[in-house]
């Protein structure tokens, strides 16, 4: 992270402090880029008005997936945070000029609510709440050249491993979305893994009336592959400075002479 921007470093520190146990997983891609993210102080909101009813009493054997829109799903870890839950940002993308996905309101929210996580003084053995966007493979904005593409996705190894999670004691985790539907093909590659080593799998709708239900995850294309990774990551742009984001670069202007 570079020196100058403290903003990033105080905010980092609280969303993911020294000794964490989830620490590991939290990206300071977006951290990295929090001086481009300062709205102001426009987008964290009142979080407290956030209802999370339907999130179950905090405890150790159940961990949360929020995967719903970007800021929506960052003023929800707050309140998460506040009755329990330890937030854990995965937003592994980068700021950039004519983006897709508008992700300066997220570190602008992040960066707002660093001092009341500080205040929070959350468990250390609290149960994770890992924070996603669900746009973040198909933003509303058409790709063209120009434009700053920081769609980004989540691999297996970006979630600790259903090893880690079974020897830490949990055994449930509860993918929170804002509509009925599978879950994204990206993040079904880290589900299924779960729910193969025993790790009970549950979804939850926040607008619906049902409270979570089991699912049984399906496998995706290349499921266990070895070139997975490689493959898919070739389809994104990343950035010099880590996280997902790259200018879609202009067609060449040769022509006939």
């Amino acid at each position: 992270m570079r020196k100058e921007n403290r903003a990033g470093e105080t905010s980092y520190d609280a969303w993911a402090p020294a000794g964490g146990i989830w620490t590991p997983w939290a990206k300071p891609a977006l951290f990295v880029h929090m001086d481009k993210c300062q709205l102001l102080g426009q987008s964290l909101g009142d979080w407290r008005a956030i209802d999370v009813r339907w999130a179950p009493e905090p405890r150790r054997a159940t961990a949360l997936i929020i995967d719903i829109p970007g800021l929506e799903a960052a003023r929800t870890g707050v309140a998460l945070a506040e009755i329990g839950y330890r937030p854990v940002p995965l937003y592994n993308v980068t700021v950039g000029a004519r983006p897709l996905l508008a992700v300066e309101p997220i570190g602008d929210c992040l960066m707002e609510a660093s001092a009341a996580l500080t205040e929070m003084r959350i468990a250390a053995d609290a149960p994770p709440a890992f924070l996603l966007d669900s746009k973040r493979l198909k933003p509303d904005i058409v790709p063209v050249p120009g434009h700053f593409d920081n769609r980004w996705m989540v691999t297996p190894q970006d979630f600790p491993s259903a090893n880690l999670m079974l020897a830490r004691g949990v055994g449930e985790a509860i993918v929170v979305q804002d509509e009925d539907r599978p879950p994204l093909e990206d993040l079904a590659h880290v589900l299924l893994r779960w729910q193969e080593a025993g790790i009970r799998i549950r979804g939850l709708n926040v607008k619906g009336t049902r409270g979570a239900e089991d699912i049984s995850v399906k496998e995706p294309s290349m499921f266990r592959k070895a070139w997975y990774r490689v493959m898919v990551l070739a389809g994104f742009r990343r950035n010099a400075a880590g996280g997902f984001g790259g200018v879609i670069p202009l067609p060449s202007a040769g022509g006939m002479g």
